[in-house]
């Protein structure tokens, strides 16, 4: 009989076992021991995943693992739709995880099975090298001198290039005062095509996972989109980071697929996106 719950102090020492012996001790290293919930079978763990509440309404499945041995004996199904009760009672409107692209079962059974939709793809790699690039041309940090430019330019683009539909709702209600947020932590960069803004990149700096991710980018032209990939690269780079870009797999256009291919010396992993809507 399985059962599951979330881990308690008596536990972590079998937890870490257990993700030993799944082999994926880097994956969740940075992962907060209160956030596993675990499925046991006469006590011992046989499974556990992650819950992460980034944002209000939205819970994220990670590091989700059946240990060898205990596959396709129906654990697994139970223990995903636990998951799905836990994200609920977590207030959860959607559910998300991300599956490596290689992994065509366990893509096919959260679609078939357990309706999660394919919403996007993540890319993390590293750059090849800081002498691919000249120079950065035109691109910059911002500052507050050009915010209403970078406001103004924010508002007409409905169509960016680039972008990760599965975070649109929280960009609909981003507002003059978000941006500004960003612009005095330094972590926007715009690019200028005349003398106009042509394209717009935020990206925040997740420490525990040594990584710059791209939160959004909205570009005009192809030209600007890879001067943006270019620089955000370049900085990634300089200070030792990893790159992670997450975006909708039908605008991510073949210009970036291609900048990736060219610019990274290793793409560490390639996730498919998934979400599932809860009522």
């Amino acid at each position: 009989m399985v059962r599951f719950s979330q881990v308690q102090s008596d536990q972590v020492g079998d937890l870490a076992e257990a993700i030993k012996e799944a082999n994926i001790l880097k994956l969740v290293a940075h992962l907060e021991v209160s956030g596993f919930h675990l499925a046991l079978v006469a006590n011992k763990i046989v499974g556990f995943v992650h819950f992460s509440k980034p944002k209000k309404g939205e819970v994220w499945l990670q590091a989700m693992r059946i240990l060898p041995g205990y596959q396709n004996s129906g654990v697994g199904t139970e223990f995903v739709e636990y998951q799905l009760i836990v994200a609920r009672d977590m207030g959860a409107r959607v559910v998300r995880l991300m599956t490596l692209k290689t992994n065509e079962k366990i893509q096919w059974i959260i679609g078939s099975k357990y309706g999660f939709c394919h919403s996007g793809i993540y890319l993390r790699g590293r750059r090849a090298s800081l002498q691919d690039i000249c120079y950065l041309h035109r691109v910059m940090v911002v500052t507050a001198e050009i915010a209403e430019e970078i406001w103004a330019f924010w508002q007409e683009d409905s169509q960016s290039l680039v972008a990760d539909d599965y975070d649109v709702q929280s960009y609909k209600s981003f507002d003059f005062d978000d941006l500004m947020q960003w612009i005095i932590k330094r972590r926007c960069l715009v690019v200028f095509r005349q003398d106009t803004v042509d394209g717009v990149l935020l990206f925040s700096e997740q420490e525990r996972t040594n990584e710059l991710f791209v939160n959004r980018i909205y570009a005009k032209t192809e030209e600007s989109l890879i001067k943006l990939l270019d620089s955000i690269g370049f900085l990634a780079a300089y200070y030792g980071y990893t790159l992670g870009i997450s975006v909708a797999e039908d605008r991510l256009t073949e210009v970036t697929r291609r900048w990736w291919k060219e610019h990274t010396r290793q793409t560490l992993r390639e996730f498919i996106v998934f979400e599932k809507q809860l009522i």
